[in-house]
């Protein structure tokens, strides 16, 4: 029988299968496998060999590697088991097919995004979603599993948009959901999660007032900026009283990333659709909690494309 978490994983499959194969036709065309079947490389040396900007290429890097076409070694990438064949195969291949069926006009898209040039003219790409609920409802479940939910008490969700909220409702009926009014959405996310006694509209200034007992920040999408996560992060904390606990979730680059593609290709998509992508890593977000005066941080690897870090006020 079917389990939710193989629904999910057949879900994001689809949801980031085209653009699986749109990066085995980029690495085809950018020549990397040729570059290195013949040698190892760093990401300055993969850069400077194919004319691309560093950040872009190593959101390629590190989707490529959790598609299984390069290895990550002692700071340097080399070929993967996917492609060392390929490499060695000198004629057509499977990656060959992938450049010749891949849709052109996101090939060329990527491309462009990943050398610094003008989007191609054609019309907007859209990146890879089945709505923000659906690709992240499974990661809220699991989170809302290990997080210690406050009986009776309250929580605040911040950049959400209610998905993070709604399984920890169901798991405690008797705690309250506050979302600040201005947040993004914040008032459709209200109306969809459908219990006006339970979840509200609030203030800031009525939050630093009560305080929660637990927190949410979350990241839901690439071309959410640095300075749009790292601002919830603060207020969030303003937002606790003593003792409350803080998880920051989202689409994270994490150092399992030979087994977790979909967060670099959602960043990846979001480049070739023209936007600003920014797929931050679990290490630095986890920096960032501490830094807000949590004295342990657990690092929660959940469902693709989510990874989130806790921070707790002690040991």
């Amino acid at each position: 029988m079917d389990t939710p978490a193989d629904a999910h994983d057949a879900l994001t499959a689809l949801a980031t299968g085209t653009w699986s194969q749109v990066v085995l036709a980029t690495v085809r065309r950018l020549d990397l496998i040729a570059l290195l079947g013949a040698r190892a490389a760093d990401l300055e040396e993969v850069c400077y060999s194919l004319g691309t900007q560093r950040y872009p290429t190593l959101l390629l890097l590190t989707a490529c590697e959790g598609l299984g076409l390069v290895q990550h070694r002692d700071d340097a990438y080399v070929l993967g088991p996917l492609t060392r064949p390929i490499y060695e195969a000198h004629g057509a291949t499977l990656a060959d097919w992938a450049e010749a069926t891949a849709e052109r006009r996101r090939c060329d898209a990527l491309v462009a995004a990943l050398r610094g040039d003008p989007p191609p003219a054609e019309p907007g790409l859209a990146s890879p979603a089945l709505g923000l609920s659906g690709l992240h409802a499974t990661a809220a479940a699991a989170l809302a599993a290990h997080l210690a939910v406050p009986a009776g008490g309250l929580a605040v969700e911040l950049g959400g948009q209610g998905i993070f909220a709604a399984p920890l409702l169901a798991r405690a009926p008797e705690l309250r959901v506050a979302i600040p009014g201005s947040e993004p959405g914040a008032l459709d996310a209200v109306e969809r999660l459908g219990q006006p006694e339970r979840v509200r509209l609030v203030e800031s200034t009525d939050l630093e007032r009560e305080r929660a007992q637990l927190a949410i920040v979350a990241q839901l999408h690439p071309a959410e900026g640095r300075a749009a996560l790292w601002g919830h992060l603060q207020r969030a904390r303003t937002y606790l009283s003593d003792g409350a606990a803080l998880a920051v979730v989202g689409p994270f680059l994490t150092q399992d990333a030979g087994r977790r593609p979909t967060a670099p290709l959602l960043a990846l998509a979001a480049l070739a659709a023209d936007r600003a992508a920014w797929c931050p890593t679990l290490d630095a977000v986890a920096e960032r909690v501490q830094a807000a005066g949590f004295a342990r941080v657990e690092i929660v690897l959940l469902p693709e494309p989510d990874a989130a870090a806790i921070g707790y006020p002690s040991g």
